[in-house]
């Protein structure tokens, strides 16, 4: 009986002792919010969850190849380019999990036909150098040359001193520019240009994840983190 008494009270001791090993979430979706906001809020929400957010697509993609985590939440397109994760939720804007693209530019309108091999537009980069090019040849007839930058801010720039004849956004996020600047901006949508808003990934064969579940009942300021109202 002691032996019996001494092995369970060991047992015990070790199971106290013990910490449970997190939900591991990395994070890429460029908004106007600051990542170590959008982490902190993240964080706080999502019990069970250790959360990373990155401001960048290549610090992004270089540390789930290091460390992979069990759950991603970024753009659709980048999950599905992921090897070994599925998409489990999506976001919703609109009643609709698709977003549609626009060029705005300043005064002159630009659209997809005037676009040369020669125009430079300014883009946000949410799938790498090589992704984004691709990306580009796929929406317009003649490939433009692209300016990326990792902050939807910094777009602004390259209008205001003429370094790009245009800027390829979300429609999302042209009242954020009309807000933020006194400029006379033309919005010229891309016909076609329709892509997934935002997706949890979870990694194959994780089970239940802590993450799509916590976001299933998300209340409006999480949601609002990533432009969205809802997610399922």
């Amino acid at each position: 009986m002691i032996r019996i008494f001494l092995l369970t009270s060991t047992l015990l001791a070790l199971m106290c002792g013990m910490s449970f090993a997190q939900e591991k979430l990395y994070v890429f979706y460029p908004t106007t919010a600051r990542p170590q906001a959008v982490q902190d809020k993240l964080q706080h929400s999502l019990n069970g969850v250790t959360v990373t957010v990155f401001g960048r697509f290549n610090d992004f993609s270089k540390k789930i190849e290091i460390d992979p985590p069990d759950a991603v939440v970024t753009k659709t397109a980048v999950i599905e380019d992921l090897s070994g994760y599925s998409v489990a939720l999506n976001g919703i804007r609109n009643g609709t999990t698709k977003e549609s693209y626009v060029i705005m530019s300043i005064k002159d309108p630009l659209t997809p036909d005037k676009i040369t091999g020669e125009t430079v537009i300014g883009v946000i980069d949410v799938f790498g150098r090589k992704g984004m090019k691709k990306f580009a040849e796929e929406l317009f007839p003649t490939a433009p040359k692209l300016k990326r930058v990792t902050k939807v801010e910094d777009l602004l720039p390259l209008l205001t001193f003429n370094m790009a004849a245009g800027i390829l956004i979300e429609n999302v996020f042209v009242d954020y520019f009309k807000k933020t600047s006194q400029l006379e901006f033309s919005v010229n949508p891309v016909p076609g240009a329709k892509g997934g808003i935002i997706a949890v990934g979870i990694k194959d064969g994780a089970g239940v994840s802590e993450t799509a579940e916590a976001l299933k009942k998300a209340d409006k300021s999480l949601c609002a983190l990533f432009e969205v109202e809802s997610w399922k």
